[in-house]
């Protein structure tokens, strides 16, 4: 049974949407249903170097970014951690997430453009962003529960898990 805290916020999640139908570019959506609300477009076309592994589809590579970035949130104990979603050849955007008391997580989307996408995979992450922690700008900050935020991804990787499928019929 969810907490109390779930329950009041479990309309505060945060979901990650895929555009099956266009390219690479602009096709990957980071929608954070909170106050305030917010929607960053992204690519997935340096998601596979970043996982180190190749996929057939994009809808394979973001399913496997899902599962990461799933593990980052169930994985979060009492460090801030960097999950990166806008993986631009100019920039690297995303998420800086640490835990709070009471089940919640503080969320903040920063960028920084001292860091190219196409030069950090999961392994560098913590290093390179370390070595550029001042370079981040700070865009947004929000403080969810962390049981809304794992509904939230669940919910994303089921429906990409769907895209998968389909993916293999045709």
């Amino acid at each position: 049974m969810p907490s109390t805290i779930a329950q009041l916020f479990i309309s505060y999640m945060i979901r990650i949407l895929l555009d099956e139908i266009g390219d690479s570019h602009h096709d990957i959506f980071l929608k954070v249903d909170a106050i305030p609300s917010f929607v960053q477009v992204a690519d997935t076309h340096f998601l596979g170097a970043f996982l180190s592994e190749d996929f057939e589809t994009k809808s394979a590579v973001t399913l496997a970014y899902l599962n990461y970035f799933l593990d980052k949130i169930q994985g979060l104990e009492h460090d801030t951690d960097f999950i990166p979603f806008d993986l631009s050849d100019q920039y690297v955007g995303g998420l800086f997430v640490s835990t709070k008391p009471k089940g919640l997580v503080k969320v903040e989307y920063a960028w920084t453009d001292q860091i190219s996408g196409w030069e950090i995979t999961r392994a560098s992450t913590a290093l390179r962003v370390n070595e550029n922690q001042e370079g981040f700008k700070l865009d947004r900050d929000w403080l969810l529960p962390k049981e809304a935020l794992v509904a939230g991804l669940v919910w994303s990787i089921n429906r990409m898990k769907k895209t998968c499928d389909q993916d293999q019929v045709t």
